[in-house]
């Protein structure tokens, strides 16, 4: 048992004093073991010991406890002692303090001790005075934990992909324990301080941390959830990030179109720069691509144009990529370039007109060199009118691209004198028209052959209406009045034949195409001046339902062409129409004469009959005199 005097002792000066001596003698007489702290002084002899409780201390920390006792009518200091040795921890040197008091001894748990409370006693005595009932202490043994206080959110705001934006916090641990954790933050946030990504803060201290957001991949938001101490709401931090490009394309695809003006294949694209500094980029693409400008320049808020084509020889299909490359960021779009549409010219492009002169009776021949300076296939027909003839090609060819074909002609003169037709060659965007002229001499001896009369084509027809046999001849968009989209996926119309007609009226029927709900356009040709020329050439003009009405019946089809005037030539063709609005090339080309008409004008008829019975009844009766003189007379 430890004491420790603090000032002086008082004698025995009362009976009182004597008793409670003899008492405390005799429990000390009673030997180890015995109970003593449990005898009870009488109510106002000697100090008082304060029990003292609500005391916490650190596993492996040390705590101060006070050590308070009163004693009335005692003066001076008091001499604390302890009384039971605690069973979890240490005690040190019993001190007091000048002008304080009691005393203060210090506590310090054992090392490695799973205890969570533990207890010692103590007593006090005036000097050399009798001590008090022990008092005890109690002592709660805690863990040292950690408590982190950082921000409720970082948010880096609108980072351009590619680019960092940095932030910085203060984490402070305001509980009673060290904190250490190591750490790797999902892409794209990063932990830049500390660099190893150990974060340590002492109890009671502060660090600082340091975080990075570095997006990538499309426009969108980035979050996590980081949760440095659980168990902690003041522990987590909530990362936000908005990335988004630092230059934006106004689309994904570059579609190159022709332009019938100048036989290139031109696009443009739009980038605009929706942050806040200027970017700068670089265009990376194909030599044979012509790109305007290769280097942009684009300050905030604002777009810049960039210029795309293919040279007008450059006309196979082609498919590339543009590479948008900026600091931070490049950004690939895809370009295609279908191929020019198929353009048929002449080969030699100054050929204004083909001359034919010679002798009667004798053919002339000529020629026609034509190509195909497109990107696809060119599908071409020709035709004239006679006395000029093709030799060969008329009923159509196929020009790959590139590819050259010459047409042989040939004047065979049927009269003396100049001649002219307009040699029409068809297939590619429009047709080309040549003027085929001859002056046709008689040689010297040879007489001047006969006027030849025109006659209709095959008056006796069926229903007074004929069908004439014509060499196949496929038009394209471009070639009509009225300009038509057409698709190789729209069945041409064929196998048309003759149903019925008059000498005003005419119907003719042909096989629906199958895989479709298909329309049908009539249209009919008419010849017109050429302003270039000066010479006639035919036009495909449609037909409305005041002249043509279509029905369907079944699988056939029937167009029905009123309006018609008694021994007129006249010839059609026929379209496909898809219902997208698209249409076939043309069917070949109709031709159907109308038989003459011998009917009187239906005003004339009344009238001519009136005249006829006058004169037949003036005839009668002037016969009828003339009998009877005769008779009278004997003449």
């Amino acid at each position: 048992m430890r004491s420790f005097p603090h000032g002086r002792a008082a004698g025995c000066q009362t009976p009182r004093d004597c008793l409670v001596a003899v008492v405390l003698a005799a429990f000390l007489v009673a030997g180890p073991g015995e109970a003593i702290a449990d005898v009870k002084l009488p109510k106002g002899v000697g100090p008082v010991g304060q029990d003292v409780a609500g005391l916490r201390v650190v596993r492996g920390g040390v705590v101060a406890v006070p050590l308070v006792a009163t004693a009335p009518g005692v003066s001076g200091s008091l001499e604390y002692s302890i009384f039971e040795e605690p069973k979890f921890g240490t005690l040190g040197e019993i001190t007091i303090r000048d002008g304080v008091p009691g005393a203060r001894v210090l506590y310090r748990p054992s090392e490695g001790t799973a205890a969570t409370v533990d207890t010692f006693k103590f007593r006090a005595r005036a000097p050399g005075g009798r001590y008090s009932s022990p008092a005890t202490v109690t002592i709660v043994i805690v863990t040292p934990r950690p408590m982190l206080e950082i921000p409720e959110r970082l948010d880096f705001g609108k980072v351009p992909m590619l680019d960092r934006a940095v932030r910085e916090f203060t984490v402070v641990n305001r509980g009673d324990g060290a904190f250490n954790g190591e750490f790797r933050l999902p892409a794209p946030f990063r932990l830049e301080t500390p660099g190893d990504g150990k974060v340590s803060v002492p109890a009671g201290g502060e660090g600082r941390v340091t975080i990075s957001y570095s997006p990538q991949g499309k426009d969108g938001k980035d979050r996590f959830g980081w949760v440095l101490q659980e168990n902690n709401p003041r522990g987590q931090i909530l990362l936000l990030g908005e990335r988004f490009a630092p230059f934006q394309a106004d689309r994904g695809q570059i579609l190159l179109e022709f332009d019938g003006e100048s036989s290139e294949r031109r696009s443009s694209l739009q980038v605009s720069n929706p942050g806040g500094e200027p970017i700068a980029l670089t265009v990376v693409a194909p030599e044979r691509l012509r790109v305007d400008p290769r280097q942009l320049r684009i300050d905030p808020g604002a777009v810049a144009e960039l210029a795309v084509s293919l040279p007008a020889t450059d006309v196979l299909e082609f498919s590339t990529t543009v590479e948008l490359r900026g600091l931070y960021h490049s950004e690939k779009i895809e370009l295609l370039a279908p191929a020019v549409p198929a353009q048929v010219t002449l080969s030699e492009p100054g050929t204004r007109e083909i001359q034919f002169d010679g002798d009667y009776g004798k053919n002339v021949s000529g020629e026609l060199k034509i190509k195909n300076s497109g990107g696809k296939k060119a599908f071409v027909s020709a035709s004239v009118n006679p006395p000029f003839y093709i030799l060969e090609g008329q009923g159509g060819q196929v020009l790959e691209p590139g590819g050259e074909f010459t047409y042989h002609l040939e004047l065979r003169p049927d009269r003396v004198g100049l001649v002219s037709e307009v040699l029409k060659v068809e297939g590619g965007d429009r047709p080309i028209l040549v003027p085929l002229s001859g002056h046709i001499v008689l040689p010297p001896g040879m007489e001047a052959p006969e006027p030849r009369r025109e006659y209709p084509l095959n008056p006796a027809g069926d229903g007074g209406v004929t069908r004439r046999s014509i060499p196949t001849s496929y038009l394209v968009v471009g070639k009509a009045e009225t300009e038509r989209r057409t698709s190789d996926s729209v069945p041409v119309v064929e196998g048309v034949k003759f149903v019925s007609g008059d000498k005003r009226t005419l119907v003719f029927g042909w096989p629906q195409p199958a895989g479709g709900n298909w329309d049908y356009v009539v249209e009919t040709e008419v010849h017109r001046i050429h302003e270039e020329t000066k010479l006639p050439h035919p036009l495909w003009i449609e037909l409305d339902s005041k002249y043509a009405t279509v029905t369907k019946k079944g699988a056939r089809a029937e167009a029905k062409i009123v309006g018609l005037e008694p021994g007129g030539k006249y010839t059609f063709r026929i379209l496909t129409r898809a219902p997208d609005g698209s249409f076939s090339p043309a069917s070949e080309r109709l031709v159907f004469v109308t038989a003459m008409s011998t009917e009187l004008a239906g005003w004339f008829r009344p009238w001519m009959v009136a005249v006829l019975i006058v004169v037949g009844v003036g005839i009668y009766a002037l016969l009828q005199r003339r009998r009877y003189l005769r008779e009278l007379y004997g003449s």
